[in-house]
């Protein structure tokens, strides 16, 4: 381990740095928590205190949230040693005045304070800007959501596909296209004009910067001829059945020709792999979900970034297993970047072990740092207080190898932090306006 010393002043200088939050899932219109059971309910921590014993009826047959937490009080020491539940505490420290443990002593005063405190007025600006310098904060918005108004000095719109490309064979999300965009859908034809219509909108009225969607393990990309993808479509919409092998190619027709709308619109393909849905049935909402180590899920986008290389392919994976691949990935293709650390790799352990190997493989113009993936303001102090500290310690090894002068070193943690992130999404110009 390095010095102790050398790492808090790297910390130091870090943690001063602007930040672009690559992928979050904060409400543009309610970016925090209303109180700390919110912030509380995360379903991080809902799934360990499930798994360590706590009774689910007394978890989520809760009826408010303060209750929630009374309830959960004696199973807290369980989890008391996960990085989940420091980044909790760090929260309730930093912006609720918690002093000691969060717990039966304390969590009545903690809950008094956030009430109070979450309602003011600009407190996620207070959170996002004055505590974090965040900078930009990217978006989660469905294809069909009105963000007129949104504050585009904070916030960066990505517009989420996942039901266009995963569920393209059901009516519904036909009949949710033609309300989204007032279009009529007869044909394959039709149904791309409308998401064409849709991805434009996104770009030029609400100025979106990616697309963004989250791919299951069995996603297979190939090219899909047109008219073969238009009768299985056509089947689809008269509501026959249509087999998996057909559905598997309707899809990947739809994820090209999706591909092609980031292209046109200049907008960045956020490409999230590895979720694998629903491992646990009697889980939290999202507290269920594992991940896969399926071999195929980065090979099968290769022919995509060979047929498109105008697009930037942002790429993010769920395991550490695959890890290195997605670091050649990153390495050879000049039109992949890689961004951050996501879900089950957000652990100090595994963000260090992932910065040690892409700083040594991959040139530093092409990774993405904070991938906070919060779904409250809030979450994000304590992701950016787990990112940064492992950063500054895996900077802090480069030094003491002589691999980094501090000087380098500091300079690399700018670029994954602002200056990468504000090329790759083209930020620049909104970041010009809102210095001015």
């Amino acid at each position: 381990m390095p010095s102790k010393e050398l790492v808090e002043r790297l910390l130091g200088e870090v943690r001063r740095m602007p930040i672009i939050d690559c992928h979050t899932h904060l409400r543009w219109n309610h970016a925090g928590a209303d109180d700390v059971s919110d912030i509380f309910g995360y379903h991080y921590i809902m799934a360990e205190l499930l798994s360590a014993g706590m009774p689910h009826e007394k978890l989520l047959g809760a009826q408010t949230g303060r209750e929630r937490i009374r309830n959960a009080l004696p199973y807290l020491p369980r989890i008391s040693n996960t990085a989940t539940w420091w980044g909790f505490e760090e929260i309730c420290r930093r912006l609720f005045g918690l002093k000691g443990a969060f717990g039966e002593a304390t969590w009545e005063d903690v809950f008094a304070t956030s009430e109070r405190r979450c309602r003011e007025p600009g407190w996620h600006r207070e959170v996002i800007e004055e505590t974090l310098n965040v900078r930009r904060t990217m978006l989660t918005n469905n294809y069909d959501e009105d963000l007129t108004g949104y504050d585009r000095s904070m916030f960066a719109p990505a517009l989420r596909i996942d039901p266009l490309v995963l569920a393209c064979d059901r009516p519904e999300t036909v009949a949710s296209v033609q309300k989204a965009t007032g279009m009529e859908v007869r044909s394959l034809s039709d149904f791309k004009k409308a998401v064409g219509s849709v991805f434009h909108r996104f770009r030029h009225d609400f100025g979106a910067r990616s697309s963004a969607i989250s791919l299951p393990p069995d996603f297979s990309a190939f090219p899909v001829h047109e008219g073969d993808a238009a009768q299985i479509f056509d089947r689809a919409l008269a509501g026959r059945r249509v087999t998996d092998d057909e559905f598997r190619r309707l899809r990947s027709h739809l994820f090209y020709a999706y591909t092609a709308f980031c292209q046109d619109n200049g907008l960045v393909f956020q490409l999230m792999l590895g979720v694998d849905r629903l491992v646990y049935l009697n889980a939290a909402p999202s507290g269920g979900d594992a991940f896969s180590t399926d071999p195929s899920m980065l090979r099968t986008l290769r022919d995509l970034l060979n047929r498109y290389p105008g697009v930037t392919f942002d790429l993010c994976i769920l395991n550490r297993v695959q890890m290195h691949e997605l670091a050649a990935m990153g390495k050879i293709f000049p039109n992949c970047v890689v961004s951050g650390h996501w879900w089950y790799t957000f652990y100090p352990g595994a963000i260090r072990e992932a910065l040690r190997e892409r700083l040594e493989m991959i040139p530093v113009v092409k990774l993405n740092g904070l991938f906070s993936d919060s779904y409250y303001c809030e979450w994000t102090v304590a992701k950016v207080a787990v990112y940064t500290r492992a950063l500054a310690e895996c900077l802090a090894e480069k030094v003491e190898q002589a691999y980094f002068s501090e000087d380098r070193a500091l300079w690399v943690a700018r670029r994954l932090l602002y200056e990468n992130p504000v090329e790759h999404f083209g930020l620049q110009a909104d970041e010009q306006l809102a210095r001015t």
